[in-house]
């Protein structure tokens, strides 16, 4: 993507949810390009690893695991995807109760941007969403982290995210170090990016900010 869109020239990469997954995955696969092409790294409502270890979730994943059953179960799952979305229902007050209790904050959710993050959900097929989740249990990028240090990093995490948790950004940003800011916002969910855009686009001109100083300093 980056040689498609922008072959030539310093990029900052930005990624919400599964696009910040996706940087920390560039980031180990890819090293040499931090701190040569990649000048800055703004992950927003991200994890690095542990998505599926607490609650009633974590509890049975583990039991799976032990029981050497999580081929079975994902397979399972794979199979049955296509069932469920013959037989979706889109559009209706569960979805839209169930998208507000998942993906929003505490006070930061209005009808508009509620039913906008339902039809997003919706219009993603099952097959495909259980293919996300299959990649979760096993999702840990921690080691990526490290390459993070060479760039300037901002790290937005919402107090309310019942995805990624607000400790999730924290311990990114705690493990990045000195060279990662991080921004808690409170009261919202793992929407933040579209019900506090002022808060996050502060944040991402700050580390713009940020990267024009540092590149300033390397001369």
């Amino acid at each position: 993507m980056l040689d498609a869109v922008v072959p030539a020239g310093p990029v900052l990469l930005v990624g919400h949810s599964m696009g910040g997954m996706s940087i920390m995955a560039l980031a180990r696969q890819r090293p040499e390009l931090f701190g040569t092409r990649v000048v800055g790294v703004f992950l927003l409502a991200t994890s690095a690893g542990g998505l599926v270890e607490t609650g009633v979730l974590g509890w049975v994943i583990k039991a799976i695991r032990g029981l050497r059953l999580l081929p079975v179960y994902l397979r399972v799952l794979q199979l049955i995807a296509p069932l469920l979305e013959r037989f979706r229902w889109r559009g209706s007050a569960f979805g839209r109760w169930f998208t507000r209790r998942l993906l929003f904050g505490r006070d930061d959710a209005d009808p508009g941007s509620v039913r906008l993050v339902q039809q997003l959900l919706e219009e993603t097929p099952y097959p495909v969403v259980m293919a996300f989740y299959a990649t979760f249990l096993d999702h840990d990028e921690t080691a990526s982290l490290e390459v993070l240090r060479r760039v300037p990093v901002t790290v937005v995490a919402a107090t309310h995210d019942r995805l990624t948790p607000v400790d999730h950004g924290r311990r990114l940003a705690e493990i990045i170090g000195d060279g990662a800011e991080l921004v808690v916002v409170q009261g919202a969910g793992h929407s933040v990016n579209l019900t506090r855009t002022r808060i996050v686009d502060d944040a991402l001109n700050a580390l713009m900010d940020r990267v024009a100083t540092a590149r300033r300093k390397a001369g």
